[in-house]
């Protein structure tokens, strides 16, 4: 009876102790020429689950053709416009995450077209999309470190090169927590 009370004595307390455990994802995607995506979960330090996912495609860099690529985007604007008028509801959802801390962020790009001019302007851009996707992390998620970002221009070769590393984490507790009040916004949101 002795053993019984202790064994249940320590399962609490193990119980209590593994709420205030840090749960880490780590995740890593990266692209050149072939598509790499890396991610691991880690509760206490320890590895609970590792994915890791490559695809490999060849892409004609050739046959991407600049003016389809500037009616592409100026599609995309178009479309972006339109949906600023849209109640966005995941409002609600957003607000939980705040309590996820966004360890570290490190993005790498390399982007360079035939011509210089082009280059350049490619650059710029994708620099403001950095900037905005960085702003919404920002006002999202809780960010521990200043974030990494970089982009690198080649000026004489037709190229596109990426790599993002990220870690998030939050206490076991909190996670419990925070998906409990996701899915209760998500069940809101669907009535």
């Amino acid at each position: 009876m002795f053993i019984l009370v202790i064994i249940i004595v320590l399962l609490f307390c193990f119980l209590i102790f593994s709420i205030f455990l840090p749960v880490k994802l780590q995740c890593k995607l990266a692209y050149n020429e072939e598509l790499i995506l890396s991610m691991k979960i880690t509760i206490a330090y320890i590895p609970i689950l590792t994915y890791d996912k490559q695809w490999n495609g060849t892409t004609d860099h050739a046959s991407m053709d600049l003016e389809v690529l500037t009616e592409k985007i100026k599609m995309y604007k178009n479309g972006m416009n339109e949906n600023k008028k849209i109640n966005m509801p995941g409002i609600r959802i957003i607000k939980h995450l705040k309590k996820i801390t966004l360890e570290i962020i490190q993005w790498d790009t390399t982007i360079g077209m035939e011509d210089a001019a082009s280059t350049g302007i490619f650059t710029g851009l994708l620099w403001s999309i950095k900037g905005s996707l960085l702003a919404i992390l920002d006002q999202s998620f809780h960010l521990k470190e200043v974030p990494v970002i970089q982009v690198h221009s080649d000026f004489e070769k037709l190229t596109f090169q990426s790599t993002y590393e990220c870690i998030f984490s939050l206490r076991l507790g909190q996670a419990i927590y925070t998906f409990r009040k996701i899915n209760q916004s998500v069940k809101g949101l669907n009535s």
